[in-house]
């Protein structure tokens, strides 16, 4: 039979050997070993090549070591007296790496010894066992409730915060079970969960527990199963986070169902967060206006142009907000804005806003109260044309003109308003106001004022005091600004040679050109007691050729294009 070849085998296993004669003294008693045979991976563990080792002593080779390797050659010479299968563990310097040391003696003369790197294991072990008192410090000072239990969820082991949380002392807790800590409401979500978790092996549940004494609390208990059929459960307590949010729904209910519309916006003006009110006002969905900045909903420049703002008037009106919310700046304002609503119709708002800010006094957020007084300004509005109507009328009682006079005056004014461009304000004002050009009449004699005749140069002169009569029954009246320009200067020229303080070109205000033209058209087109009144082509004429003299030029030119209106409005509204 071959023999066994246990060098080669010994030499492709995991296991590093060294095969010794030991040397004994003359009464028999193990002194040292020599180096017969040994694995390469073996003279690496001392440090030393084969070359050095075979043939030597382990006392020969102490004086070529460290400490840590004189150690393991000392019990490799102790392991030799005779102690089968002896084994320790030693660390190589060479390698920074544990081995466990076995020592097997063949026959009386020999000794072979066996290493096995353990290093993997050992530190495995020792990282279950640093994981494992991890754990146990975290469960022992975890500021979160943490119950170990069993399947039949008695408390086993509980931390100090878990104590805390349901006030019981340790013995106290051995004896509770979940029955006793869960209202009797609650049992059958407790149980269901528990029984998910002993299935699933993991399960997290919100429930209310009892603390000793009767107190009720919430909390959110996470649960996994362990080995053994234990189960570890940590509970957070959340009652106050329960309380906040409920009342958070509270507060949003009461948000949500009061009638003033609220927006909430970022610190760059981005809106968060609205009540119905808000999107009813206007008219967008809650999707549709999260995250977009607020001043989308203000039309553009133009738009308030035409309502009659100027352009100072909104650089000064929206500076003062806006200028704030973009620069991040702290706001409490109050004022009128207008919005446009997702219709494209515009709403009049008086919007309160004031920003939030932090500890620090940085800008956080801004809260806005918009009020919708579209209706009391349009009541407002019309208000004022009833009053300046009343007026008007007032003034035809004085003079010989009809009251579709004064109608036919307004529109004749508007029209070139609107042809030369103005804001929808302007165009509107002069329709209410051009029919007051004469209401200075109302402090002229009779004998004056309604004489059949030429008057003399004196009586002239009288009568031209009504534009300064009319001026100072209009002047400092907040909204009478333009019927105050139109009463003084309607009969002004543009040459300069009109009354009553000869203003020339762009010096006269251009609510009082407008007036002039539609005046005199209606005047020259109108029957009087003393001339008969003329056709629409020979008064456009005249109009046209007193251009650059009695009239503005820029005013006559879109009334040249206009004049077909003109005609159409006189003989609708006809005497």
């Amino acid at each position: 039979m071959n023999e066994i070849p246990w060098a080669a085998i010994l030499q492709r296993a995991a296991v590093q050997y060294a095969y010794c004669e030991i040397i004994r003294t003359p009464n028999e008693t193990s002194k040292d070993v020599r180096f017969i045979e040994i694995s390469p991976d073996f003279a690496k563990v001392l440090g030393l090549d084969l070359e050095t080792i075979l043939g030597r002593t382990a006392a020969e080779l102490s004086d070529r070591v460290d400490a840590k390797t004189r150690l393991f050659l000392s019990y490799l010479r102790k392991g030799s007296e005779g102690a089968a299968d002896a084994e320790t563990e030693h660390h190589s310097s060479a390698l920074d790496r544990w081995f466990s040391l076995r020592i097997v003696q063949p026959d009386t003369d020999h000794c072979c010894a066996l290493l096995h790197d353990v290093t993997d294991r050992d530190r495995a072990i020792q990282n279950l066992l640093n994981r494992e008192e991890r754990n146990r410090r975290y469960i022992e000072h975890s500021p979160e409730a943490v119950f170990i239990t069993d399947e039949n969820i008695h408390a086993q082991i509980m931390n100090p915060s878990a104590r805390k949380l349901l006030g019981y002392d340790q013995n106290q807790l051995a004896a509770i079970t979940l029955a006793g800590i869960v209202p009797e409401e609650e049992w059958e979500k407790a149980t269901s969960a528990f029984r998910d978790l002993r299935v699933r092996g993991k399960r997290s549940e919100r429930i209310s527990i009892i603390r000793n004494g009767g107190e009720r609390i919430h909390v959110v208990c996470d649960g996994v199963a362990l080995p053994e059929k234990q189960y570890m459960i940590v509970c957070r307590d959340v009652t106050e986070r329960t309380r906040l949010f409920n009342n958070l729904e509270r507060y949003q209910a009461a948000f949500q169902s009061i009638s003033q519309p609220v927006v909430f916006m970022d610190g760059q003006g981005r809106i968060n967060d609205m009540n119905d009110a808000f999107t009813r006002l206007v008219g967008y969905d809650r999707e549709e206006l999260i995250g977009h900045p607020i001043n989308e909903l203000n039309p553009d420049r133009s738009s308030y142009e035409h309502l009659g703002y100027t352009a100072e008037e909104i650089n000064e009106h929206f500076e003062e907000l806006w200028g704030n919310v973009k620069a991040g700046r702290p706001v409490s304002w109050k004022g009128v804005v207008i919005n446009r609503k997702k219709s494209g119709e515009f709403v009049w708002l008086h919007l309160t806003a004031n920003s939030i800010v932090d500890d620090h006094g940085r800008v956080t957020a801004y809260i806005g109260m918009p009020s919708d007084i579209t209706a009391p300004r349009e009541m407002e509005h019309q208000n004022r044309v009833t009053m300046y109507r009343t007026l008007a009328e007032l003034a035809e009682l004085r003079d010989d003109d009809t009251g579709n006079h004064m109608r036919r005056v307004g529109i004749f004014s508007r029209i070139l308003a609107k042809e030369l461009g103005m804001p929808d304000d302007f165009c509107s004002d002069i329709e209410l106001f051009s029919p007051l050009h004469d209401i200075g009449k109302v402090g002229i004699l009779d004998s004056i004022l309604r004489a059949p005749r030429k008057l003399s140069e004196e009586e002239f002169a009288v009568m031209r005091t009504h534009a300064s009569l009319g001026y100072n029954i209009m002047k400092g009246k907040p909204g009478f600004e333009m019927a105050a320009e139109i009463t003084l200067s309607h009969h002004e020229c543009y040459d300069g040679k009109g009354y009553p303080n000869g203003l020339a070109g762009k010096e006269i205000p251009l609510a009082a050109h407008i007036t002039t033209i539609a005046d005199v058209y209606d005047a020259l087109r109108s029957d009087r007691p003393y001339k008969v009144g003329w056709d629409h082509q020979k008064t456009v004429r005249y109009l046209c050729d007193s251009s650059g003299t009695q009239f503005d030029p820029d005013v006559i030119e879109v009334f040249a294009d206009s004049d077909a209106r003109f005609a159409k409005t006189y003989e609708t509204l006809a005497d």
